[in-house]
C-alpha cells in the first residue's frame, strides 16, 4: 500500500516541479522582472533535472513493488509541499499581472524568494535529487 501512495506521490511531486520550473522560467525571461536573484537559473536547471529523475522514478514505480518506493512517502510529501507554496505564490503574483491592462502597467513580476531563500530552495532539491538518485540505484 506505501508504494501505491509513493507512486501517486511521485506523479504529484513531477506535476507540481514541472509548473513551478515553467512559471520560474517566466520570471527569468521576462523582462523588467525585479528582485529576480542572480542564481535563479540554477534554480530553473535544478527543477529541470528534478523533472527528469522523477520521469525515471515514475517509470520504476509503475514496474515495480518495492519497499524503497514506500520509504520515498514522506521525503516526497514535504517536498510537494515546499513546491505547492511555491507555485501559490508564483501564480498569485502572475494573476494579479493579469488581472487587468490598466494594472498590468503597474504591476511588475517579482520574484517572491530572496537571494538567501533561492539558494536554500536549490540546496534542498540537490539533496531531494540525491535521496531519489540512491531509490533508483537500489532499485
Amino acid at each position: 500500500m506505501e508504494g501505491l501512495g509513493a507512486a501517486a506521490s511521485v506523479i504529484a511531486v513531477l506535476q507540481i516541479t514541472t509548473q513551478v520550473a515553467s512559471l520560474a522560467y517566466v520570471y527569468g525571461y521576462t523582462t523588467g522582472v525585479k528582485r529576480a536573484p542572480t542564481n535563479l537559473q540554477g534554480l530553473i536547471d535544478e527543477l529541470k533535472s528534478l523533472v527528469k529523475i522523477l520521469s525515471s522514478l515514475q517509470s520504476t514505480a509503475q514496474h515495480s513493488s518495492s519497499a524503497v518506493l514506500g520509504q520515498l512517502f514522506t521525503p516526497l510529501l514535504n517536498y510537494s509541499m515546499e513546491m505547492k507554496s511555491l507555485n501559490d505564490k508564483l501564480e498569485a503574483k502572475q494573476k494579479k499581472l493579469q488581472s487587468s491592462w490598466w494594472g498590468a502597467s503597474f504591476v511588475r513580476l517579482q520574484w517572491p524568494l530572496t537571494e538567501s531563500e533561492t539558494v536554500a530552495l536549490i540546496l534542498e532539491t540537490e539533496r531531494f535529487k540525491q535521496s531519489l538518485n540512491l531509490a533508483l540505484n537500489i532499485d
